[in-house]
């Protein structure tokens, strides 16, 4: 049987070039350099995202919509609550835009739908009323009930 005495040499010599190589960048081994970024995380499960040239910048989970001040109306005899849509943008500091294009279904889940609202529109007019069915519907006391967003599930800022 033949020996190969160089592999020990090549081992010896392949260890001092990688202790070499951790060496020579300053970081000790194993080590990873994160840096700050304002996206928000793609991972967390968003009840409602908000989008501005198809780059998520925001989102709100059940949880944050719950904690969110609440605001009511009552429209057809029943109560309406949850926080206003100005409100929600506020806590994801998306302040400036134009406009924001809501996107969910019509009632009764028939069809998809969508409305664009100026920025104006949105000041305390519309809110983000929780289902019971752990989803966002967009209402307003000055939108016919019919016309309302069910299920909505993302806004598109402008």
């Amino acid at each position: 049987m033949k020996r190969c005495r160089w592999i020990p040499i090549v081992l010896i010599a392949l260890s001092l070039v990688s202790v070499a190589g951790c060496q020579s960048s300053g970081q000790p081994p194993n080590t990873t350099t994160t840096t700050a970024t304002t996206t928000p995380p793609a991972s967390v499960d968003y009840l409602v995202k908000f989008t501005r040239n198809g780059s998520l910048v925001g989102g709100l989970t059940l949880d944050d919509i719950k904690a969110l001040p609440q605001t009511t109306f009552t429209a057809e005899g029943k109560t309406e609550a949850g926080p206003t849509v100005l409100s929600a943008l506020q806590k994801l500091n998306l302040t400036i835009f134009s406009k924001a294009t809501a996107l969910g279904y019509t009632k009764g889940r028939l069809a998809e739908a969508q409305v664009t609202l100026t920025y104006a529109e949105l000041t305390g007019k519309y809110i983000l009323d929780l289902t019971n069915q752990n989803t966002v519907k967009l209402a307003s006391p000055d939108v016919s009930s019919a016309s309302w967003i069910i299920d909505v599930y993302e806004f598109q800022l402008q």
